[in-house]
């Protein structure tokens, strides 16, 4: 009789709660928007996380998945969001949660591209690769190549254009060699490296 009550107690004091939160918590992440498949989401992302790197190699294969989730939690419970990034957040302290969204999200939009290569070296994504590649992989550049990488980006980024209307970085070594070029490439250098 007397394990029927504790049995019961712990129904009432801690089954319904968690039943009753859980509902109100569907019913107001639903009420966002949010589908079915978005709410189920976590709880197979959860499932990969069995392991130190389980949530990474997930989210690594499913990146816009997640990403999507960090978002949708991000409007509905910032707290909770901001909590969460705050605690696995180990690649870019620095940034802010819409930061790391949107840097993922640009991180999805170079992978897709199916050549980050080629990708990162077109004038229109170079200056946010270079970002990226400075915040998450800085490693990859010496120092002066970094420096020069992101001098590159800023003007790319404040619309300078590339001598010979080059649209590719890569395209820019190759075209300022030839001899009929060299000045043009020389007095573009000046303007935006500051040579003297």
């Amino acid at each position: 009789m007397k394990k029927k009550k504790i049995l019961k107690i712990l129904l009432v004091v801690i089954a319904v709660p968690v039943i009753l939160i859980g509902s109100l918590t569907v019913y107001a992440v639903a009420a966002m928007g949010m589908t079915l498949p978005e709410i189920l989401l976590p709880l197979k992302m959860v499932e990969s996380c069995n392991t130190d790197d389980g949530c990474s190699q997930y989210c690594n294969s499913n990146l816009t998945e997640c990403i999507d989730v960090l978002e949708r939690v991000n409007e509905v419970v910032p707290a909770l969001a901001a909590y969460a990034f705050d605690k696995f957040n180990t690649i870019a302290p620095s940034l802010t949660i819409t930061e790391f969204i949107a840097d993922m999200r640009f991180r999805v939009k170079m992978y897709e591209s199916g050549d980050r290569t080629k990708f990162c070296n077109d004038v229109e994504y170079f200056p946010d690769c270079i970002d990226h590649m400075t915040r998450y992989t800085p490693s990859v550049f010496t120092p002066k190549e970094l420096a020069n990488n992101q001098i590159l980006a800023k003007a790319l980024r404040d619309g300078a254009k590339l001598p010979g209307g080059r649209t590719n970085v890569l395209d820019l070594q190759p075209y300022c060699l030839i001899p009929a070029n060299v000045e043009e490439c020389t007095m573009w250098a000046k303007q935006y490296y500051n040579i003297k």
